[in-house]
């Protein structure tokens, strides 16, 4: 998340079962701003596709 932007607030109820979290937890979600293109994110980019490596499809990498 972008530390010029991020916002906090506390996790409803939902996010406190699916994460884990104690009753009195903050989350920090994106905004959007100048410093991060309006993306919400600066740093990292996140994966949001993936491939399993089979044997076929390692075999055709080292090819």
């Amino acid at each position: 998340l972008c530390s010029a932007c991020k916002t906090s607030r506390p996790a409803n109820p939902a996010e406190r079962e699916y994460l884990g979290l104690a009753e009195n937890s903050i989350v920090h979600q994106q905004q959007g701003c100048p410093h991060c293109n309006h993306l919400g994110f600066r740093g990292r980019t996140g994966i949001y596709e993936l491939i399993v490596i089979d044997d076929r499809m390692r075999e055709m990498i080292h090819d």
